[in-house]
């Protein structure tokens, strides 16, 4: 897991009273999801089924000669009976109904793939705030406001509203 810090100047009220320097610290986290290989569309697959019906990949890489169907598959019970089956996808012609597997190739990654994690915004002001719990407003220089809650005392902060920063103080 990778992690990145943003941290801004901000003027902070807390409990409405006067305002005061503080600084605004935004915690990203980026969660490393690379595999070591994916299964992907043969570009240069091709098929004809029994009647004689051609199938291929069109150039997004879509199947317009064929139909998707979900069927449900009952477990085996080789696992003891903590299955509840599971859900498979077979392909079959619009044309004749038979079914087609599409052909795939496998790609190598070549690199990390990083996608989007949690985020954790805090605003730490320099002095001690007296009240528990406590509101707190945040200003930055563009005049954007956050608001947050959190329990009096250095240390602990805790989140507002869904999408709203924390207060620490």
């Amino acid at each position: 897991m990778s992690k990145m810090e943003t941290c801004r100047e901000v003027t902070v009220s807390v409990d409405n009273g006067p305002e005061v320097p503080g600084v605004l610290m935004i915690d990203r986290q980026a969660v490393d999801v690379t595999t070591i290989r994916k299964v992907k569309p043969d570009p240069r697959w091709t098929y004809v089924d029994a009647a004689g019906h051609w199938h291929a990949y069109d150039k997004g890489g879509g199947l317009p000669t064929l139909r998707s169907e979900t069927q449900h598959v009952e477990c085996d019970n080789a696992d003891h009976g903590v299955c509840d089956g599971y859900e498979r996808t077979v392909h079959r012609c619009v044309v004749c109904g038979e079914a087609v597997t599409p052909g795939k190739v496998t790609a190598y990654s070549d690199g990390y793939e990083l996608i989007p994690g949690s985020e954790i915004w805090r605003v730490d002001v320099g002095r001690r705030v007296v009240g528990d719990p406590v509101s707190g407003r945040a200003r930055g220089a563009g005049g954007r406001g956050f608001l947050g809650g959190a329990e009096g005392g250095r240390g602990r902060s805790f989140p507002a509203q869904t999408g709203d920063p924390g207060l620490r103080v």
